[in-house]
């Protein structure tokens, strides 16, 4: 039985999609925030996931045709499948949904944590299967995931200590 890898344009239109649907995310919160530097974080968020996006397609662009190395198994193919399957967003919950069902800014945030914390998992995780030359590109995107999982991390923190929003 053959094994099948994903290709390097293929882990990137699951990149793509990961981060659309984050933008989706942060826009419709930062839409439904009450509380005003809530919303701004959510579309400074948004924002930052525009840029990736850009920087997803730039791969797209220069990537051309590329197998992963045979030391990459079915297995870690799977499991980023599995990974993108299992995303925050599904079509039966979509982000804009999921925003809506937010009711209090601890819910949107504890959202976002685990849009972010899939972001870092995905991206640490397919650095294998996109051409040596986009590898820095995608340990850049996850550097910044981390940074948008502090940034949340600590709003979270800060709104407990202050007993709400």
């Amino acid at each position: 039985m053959p094994v099948y890898v994903l290709h390097g344009e293929e882990v990137v239109e699951i990149g793509l999609r990961i981060e659309k649907n984050g933008r989706a995310f942060y826009l419709k919160a930062s839409e439904l925030a009450k509380v005003p530097d809530i919303a701004k974080l959510f579309k400074f968020l948004a924002d930052q996931e525009q840029q990736h996006i850009l920087q997803f397609r730039s791969i797209m662009r220069s990537g051309g045709e590329y197998r992963p190395p045979e030391a990459v198994a079915e297995e870690q193919s799977a499991y980023i499948r599995a990974l993108a399957d299992m995303y925050v967003f599904t079509p039966e919950f979509p982000p804009e949904v999921a925003a809506e069902k937010a009711s209090a800014p601890e819910d949107a945030i504890g959202i976002a944590i685990g849009v972010e914390k899939d972001s870092i998992l995905f991206y640490r995780n397919i650095e294998d299967f996109v051409p040596p030359r986009e590898s820095e590109a995608i340990r850049e995107l996850r550097r910044q995931e981390e940074m948008h999982l502090r940034l949340l991390t600590e709003k979270l923190q800060s709104i407990r200590q202050k007993g709400g929003s």
